[in-house]
Order: structure tokens, then sequence, then C-alpha cells
């Protein structure tokens, strides 16, 4: 599949998803997905992910992250695979100021629970943006 900016893309297994800034890409085992600055890449196990500037990845065992960045002058790409260096499957990755691959920090906002608040008609409340308690998969 391939899409243009600001899209949503979501595939089986062993799938090629191509899209544009702004994006979100979904797909099963055994996939390639490529997309550019500020997207968000899922795959299952087996996977490539190939994202730009500001984009997060999260991929499966056995699988392949790959963020190019920019310098001014050329494009370099900066590799992880599942399994090394610490990096673990089914966990989001963006890259630091210092080309480091780190952990996607989460905004404990950006949750379901806040997200879709029942508070009435009335303003939000502070309890309306407490944290919501997530289970485990």
């Amino acid at each position: 599949m391939l899409a243009g900016s600001n899209s949503l893309l979501t595939a089986g297994d062993r799938s090629r998803l191509t899209a544009g800034d702004d994006c979100t890409l979904m797909a099963g085992d055994r996939s390639k997905l490529t997309a550019g600055k500020n997207s968000i890449l899922t795959a299952g196990a087996n996977s490539r992910l190939i994202g730009s500037l500001g984009s997060t990845l999260t991929d499966g065992e056995d699988s392949v992250l790959i963020f190019r960045c920019w310098d001014g002058k050329r494009y370099t790409n900066i590799i992880a695979k599942t399994g090394e260096e610490g990096v673990e499957a089914d966990t989001a990755y963006q890259i630091d100021d210092d080309k480091n691959v780190v952990e996607k920090f989460d905004d404990p906002f950006d949750t379901l629970a806040t997200i879709v608040a029942d508070h009435g008609s009335g303003p939000a409340s502070a309890a309306d943006h407490a944290a919501a308690t997530q289970l485990p998969n």
C-alpha cells in the first residue's frame, strides 16, 4: 500500500506499507513499513521499519528498526535490532538529539480514559486528567 501524508494504513502479515509524513502504519509479521517525519510505525515479528525524524517505531521479535536522520548535509541511518543492545520487542523507540535509540516516553495524559473521559456537559476536572491504570496485554 502506498499513501500520502496524514494517512492511516493497516494491513496483515507480509505487507509492504509506504506513506508520507505524519502517518500511522500498522502491519503484521514479516512486514516492511516506511514512513516520513513524525510517523508511528508498528509491526509484528521479523519486520523492517524505517522512519524519519520524530517517528516512533515499535516492532516484534527478530525485527529491524531504521531511523533516517538528516544532519544538514546528508542522511544517516541509525539501525537497531530487537534482542541487541537492550532493544526489546513490543517497545516503542525514538531517536534522541544525540542520535541514540531511546524508549519513547509515555505521556500519562495520553490514555484512552482521558481521551474519552465522561465528565458531563461541564469542563473537565483535574480528576478527568489523572493517569489511568493500564492493564498488561
